[in-house]
């Protein structure tokens, strides 16, 4: 009867310790998995701006350029953000309509030689007496979380406390690092591939037909 009953403390003993070890490590992956402030914030900011037009010209002055390239300047575009161009010609007549494609075409190609994907648009007719076509940048940005003092942490205290923010420097290293912060909110996606392209040459080489290597002498 006494062994029973050692038997019995003893098991009760250790299953409480497992429910309490159970607990406080739930408790540390909660922190860990739950914590707000371990994840990168995402934020979508758009710029606008207006290229106003001479007359019935339909090429960029001198003035225009000068003025899209402070406005890319202020608004720091840089790979990855998202233009769009639109113009004048939703209700417009046929000459309207041609004269705003055209200026659309012009805007869009000096910003594509600063290597910026530009998206073309439909606007209202009557937009600044039609003169004007519109430039809007997208982007989103990434707002790093707030890292622990990992030193002062470690002095006295508990690694599984709060102040641990588990995951909080691999969330701000990824922010950092990332080219397209428009990547963390949602993937792209894939490109074409290559195959087709490296299967023929692997079919040209076992074939003996693959063109050999220019060799150079060297001195």
């Amino acid at each position: 009867m006494k062994n029973n009953t050692m038997g019995n403390w003893t098991r009760g003993s250790i299953a409480a310790a497992a429910l309490a070890l159970l607990a406080g490590c739930g408790g540390t992956q909660n922190l860990a998995s739950g914590d707000p402030i371990n994840r990168n914030q995402v934020r979508a900011v758009q710029m606008r701006h207006d290229v106003l037009f001479a007359g019935q010209r339909a090429k960029l002055d001198p003035r225009a350029r000068a003025d899209i390239d402070s406005f890319l300047q202020r608004s720091r575009a840089v790979y990855g953000d998202r233009v769009s161009v639109s113009a004048s010609t939703i209700g417009a007549g046929d000459g309207a309509k041609k004269l705003a494609q055209q200026r659309r075409a012009m805007v869009a190609r000096y910003l594509r030689r600063r290597s910026l994907q530009v998206v073309l648009h439909e606007g209202p007719a009557g937009q600044l007496g039609g003169r004007a076509v519109t430039i809007k940048l997208a982007r989103y940005v990434v707002v790093l979380p707030q890292c622990p003092d990992w030193d002062a942490a470690m002095q006295g205290t508990a690694l599984d406390g709060k102040q641990a923010r588990f995951g909080c420097m691999n969330a701000s290293s990824l922010g950092a690092m990332v080219a397209n912060p428009a990547d963390l909110v949602g993937g792209r996606e894939p490109g074409a591939g290559d195959a087709d392209y490296l299967i023929r040459g692997l079919e040209l080489y076992r074939a003996g037909k693959a063109k050999e290597p220019k060799t150079q002498a060297t001195n």
